[in-house]
């Protein structure tokens, strides 16, 4: 079995909407419109998405990257 965690492809929003539909009770939200909120301009610097990987296939797990900065502060 090959694990490795990588950086997120723009094909796989279908597979990253399945994992939260797996871990997140009551999820609605579609693959359209998390790429609609990728789209949007950042206000608070810039994001990363990332994937782990088992041979080949996107597992059930996921993590985002956000740079927050409030008044000069990074958080």
């Amino acid at each position: 079995m090959k694990f490795i965690v990588r950086s997120f492809k723009l094909s796989e929003y279908d597979a990253i909407i399945d994992v939260f539909k797996s871990t997140i009770p009551g999820f609605l939200g579609t693959a359209e419109s998390l790429r609609e909120s990728d789209a949007r301009p950042l206000f608070v610097g810039p994001r990363a998405r990332f994937v782990a990987e088992i041979d080949g296939d996107v597992a059930q797990s996921y993590a985002k990257y956000r740079h927050y900065c409030y008044d000069g502060v990074f958080a």
